[in-house]
């Protein structure tokens, strides 16, 4: 495969300037080490249902052009389809899903993925594509995946290469308001949340950018994209 689509959010974008953004570019730098063609689509803030959304565009424009790349989707944090980023979830009570949310926020957030999940693999059957899945600020969650065949998780978690002891959550600290407030189902992603803080804290600097970026660095893209590019699938 020649070319390359990805989609994502703002983990796709490039290394920050600590934390300011949109990203220097350098993800799509480094994969045209593979392709000859890299079309990146991610967008800061994004959520799965924009992502959605945006493949769809891309898969209708490629068709009318008799192409088709490869494509690589990177999660974000599954909460954002509900609850815009911009709002940081300050305003929590103020939504119509909040009664839900505060019930049990891992089984909410689940189905969320789910979701996203199922609307990939129906594209994905349509289109006649695989859909390549990363984690980015939001680890894949490899048993959902795993249900859909035309789905392929090439990376689960970059926090996971960087330290394998790392418990998988698709909840990321952008909504840490959301899990405090939950009565049940917190605990069980709250490690996952908390140790993402920690490999962030731990790795500032290096393979993330200075404090208060919590995004990849050039150097944390060198590590994360060959993990990513040798578990790629293509039809």
């Amino acid at each position: 495969m020649s070319a390359l689509t990805i989609v994502g959010d703002s983990f796709g974008c490039g290394a920050w300037q600590n934390g300011r953004g949109p990203g220097d570019g350098y993800f799509t730098t480094k994969f045209e080490e593979y392709y000859k063609a890299v079309y990146n689509h991610c967008e800061p803030g994004c959520s799965n249902y924009d992502i959605l959304n945006k493949i769809e565009t891309v898969l209708l424009e490629e068709t009318k052009l008799r192409f088709r790349s490869a494509f690589l989707v990177i999660q974000t944090d599954p909460i954002r389809t509900v609850l815009p980023f911009q709002s940081r979830a300050l305003y929590m009570h103020d939504t119509d899903y909040y009664h839900v949310i505060k019930d049990d926020y891992k089984e909410f957030t689940d189905k969320l993925i789910d979701f996203f999940y199922f609307n990939l693999n129906n594209l994905a059957q349509e289109y006649n594509v695989i859909f390549n899945l990363s984690g980015g600020c939001s680890d894949i969650d490899v048993n959902l995946a795993q249900k859909y065949k035309n789905l392929n998780v090439a990376c689960d978690s970059f926090y996971k290469i960087l330290d394998s002891t790392h418990a998988l959550s698709s909840a990321s600290n952008t909504h840490v308001a959301c899990i405090e407030n939950s009565k049940n189902g917190a605990k069980d992603i709250v490690n996952g949340v908390s140790s993402k803080i920690r490999i962030q804290e731990e790795y500032q600097g290096r393979y993330f950018g200075e404090y208060p970026d919590v995004h990849p660095s050039r150097k944390g893209i060198n590590l994360w994209i060959p993990e990513i590019q040798k578990r790629m699938k293509y039809r």
